[in-house]
């Protein structure tokens, strides 16, 4: 991991409600990719009427209505980097219908990426601008069926 990092990066883990797996990934991953945590969000699912998609199970051994999201960068990296970022704490929105479907992060943490940002994507589902896109199912996401066809006007 640490070759494809430079100080200011920024590292965004998706992580499932496994509490085994949250430890791990801050007590063990981070450590490990010489990264430190900078934040934790939670993104909440909620329906077209703004409810929680369904309801929270405290006994943690039910689906949850919300992921967790970790936000870390390089240990050498200033103290101060990225404290706006703490200035959010929770991302709303509809879940696809597309499974594992994330939000887009790149409006929210624009204000901390440089203005043309070199962005990796590891188990990509879609392409996106600005971003190298790895995974298995890079493509998935960009099945011509997915999108309305538009004619193109334009004589060139």
């Amino acid at each position: 991991m640490l070759q494809l990092m430079h100080k200011r990066s920024i590292v965004a883990i998706w992580c499932t409600n496994s509490r085994d797996l949250q430890r791990a990934v801050v007590e063990d991953l981070l450590p490990k990719w010489n990264l430190r945590l900078l934040h934790t969000l939670h993104w909440l699912k909620i329906n077209t009427n703004g409810k929680l998609i369904g309801p929270i199970d405290t006994s943690g051994l039910q689906k949850q209505p919300f992921e967790m999201l970790y936000i870390a960068c390089h240990l050498e990296t200033e103290p101060d980097y990225g404290a706006d970022l703490q200035n959010v704490t929770t991302i709303l929105s509809v879940p696809s219908i597309i499974h594992s479907h994330k939000p887009p992060l790149i409006p929210w943490l624009k204000e901390v990426l440089p203005e043309n940002p070199k962005c990796l994507e590891i188990f990509a589902r879609y392409l996106q601008p600005q971003f190298t896109c790895i995974g298995l199912e890079v493509l998935k996401l960009m099945d011509e069926r997915l999108y309305t066809k538009r004619k193109n006007n334009d004589a060139n």
